[in-house]
């Protein structure tokens, strides 16, 4: 027995000698080898290059990252609390190590070899995306629980929220929740409603996966998990929590909007900066403003295109863009794609799917007729109805600046079932 005990002792002061040179090894030699997180009281982020007109209204946007950061009392709260309620749970607690959660999966891992649940939580994802490479290792698993460590002494709760929610990756370009909520839902963060806020905290763990527009279905059941969660931790009422499961999907892309068309002032700014700063021009976030009038420039656009129309009308038709074969197409248009998205300068591409022919007013007048028209398939998949009521006669083909053609005495002499061509929207 006494021969147990002196074994179980020296295992003991084995055992405990080794663990303090492990945390003064860690606390001499590698704590102070960790770098420094002074720059995250000031995180500068990848914000595009964005310019304006002299009222401050966007008119063009350059990078590869869409990106809006936002200041932490900006942020919806019901927002925060969906992604601590999927993400770390124990968020407000821990000192940016969850040593159950951690356990949990190291144990799932010699167990089953298997890692289906995770034990980092948000404060080791800003380390990871902030200072470390994505590469799976032990050795990086390790600085990144000690730079959690590190991060949680030197910055309070609020700001490490701050920085994880503006630097993650949410799909389609969007970086962080500002631009996310923009991108799915054209938003300010403040507008978004519950079950749309529970969608965008379902992103961070797959973007793709569980993105809203590409996989709706998959994002759905996410969307609804994280419900579920922020229910049972009590962060929502019963109420809310069903209005919330009842509402659809509506998220869809949106492109970034501008005030007005100016991409020729817009380029010859981002080429003077390209030169005098290079690809950093990207990702500085620099705001320019010029002395364009966004609403002036709007209009002096519109009249532009109209002259330009106008001019093309009076020198005749240049035909259709193209014809499409219609034959095999199936009976109802709108279940097969036959005209893609494109709209440029206000004018919508479509195939004509129906000629209409005039018909004349009765001889008592109670019928006033009606004029020539063409049934259009525009690319949202949406008829519309091109109404000639001054005659068809203004279509003379096209030869050149001088010479038209022999001046047409019907619709179907310039268009049938088939032809490709522009409207305006």
């Amino acid at each position: 027995m006494k021969k147990l005990v002196k074994i179980v002792s020296w295992l003991f002061a084995a055992g405990s000698i080794v663990l303090i040179a492990g945390a003064f090894y860690i606390y001499a030699v590698l704590v102070p080898e960790l770098p420094s997180i002074e720059h995250l009281e000031d995180a500068q982020y990848q914000v595009p290059l964005r310019i304006y007109d002299k009222n401050e209204i966007l008119l063009a946007e350059f990078g590869e990252h869409r990106r809006i950061p936002v200041k932490f009392d900006k942020i919806p709260r019901y927002l925060i609390d969906a992604v601590v309620a999927v993400e770390d749970d124990q968020f407000w607690n821990h000192s940016g190590i969850d040593f159950y959660a951690l356990g949990a999966a190291a144990y799932e891992v010699a167990t089953t070899g298997r890692k289906t649940r995770g034990g980092s939580t948000i404060t080791m994802q800003v380390a990871r995306n902030f200072f470390l490479s994505p590469e799976q290792t032990y050795a990086r698993k390790f600085n990144e629980i000690l730079l959690a460590w590190k991060i949680e002494s030197e910055l309070d709760k609020e700001k490490i929220m701050e920085l994880y929610l503006n630097k993650i990756f949410l799909g389609h370009r969007a970086y962080g929740i500002s631009a996310a909520s923009q991108v799915y839902y054209d938003k300010q963060l403040g507008d978004l409603t519950l079950a749309q806020a529970a969608m965008i905290a379902g992103l961070p763990k797959a973007p793709s996966k569980y993105n809203p527009v590409s996989n709706p279905e998959r994002a759905l059941i996410r969307r609804n998990y994280i419900l579920g969660r922020m229910r049972i931790l009590n962060y929502i009422e019963e109420e809310e929590f069903q209005l919330a499961l009842n509402e659809p999907i509506t998220a869809e892309l949106h492109r970034t909007r501008t005030a007005a068309e100016a991409q020729y002032v817009s380029e010859q700014v981002r080429a003077q900066l390209f030169e005098q700063y290079g690809d950093e021009v990207y990702k500085a976030g620099l705001k320019v403003y010029t002395t364009i009038d966004g609403e002036l420039q709007a209009v002096a656009n519109r009249e532009l295109r109209r002259a330009l129309l106008d001019y093309n009308r009076r020198h005749g038709y240049r035909g259709v863009i193209d014809k499409i074969d219609l034959t095999d197409v199936v009976e109802d248009p709108f279940e097969e794609e036959i005209v893609r998205d494109e709209q440029v300068g206000g004018l919508r591409k479509g195939v004509v799917i129906a000629i209409n022919e005039a018909v004349p007013p009765s001889a008592d007048g109670s019928f006033k007729g009606v004029s020539e028209s063409a049934t259009v398939l525009i690319s949202n998949y949406e008829q519309v109805v091109m109404l000639f009521e001054g005659g068809i006669d203004w279509a003379a083909r096209f030869i050149d600046v001088d010479n038209q053609g022999p001046k047409p005495e019907k619709i179907a002499d310039v268009l049938a079932v088939g032809y490709s061509l522009t409207c305006r929207g």
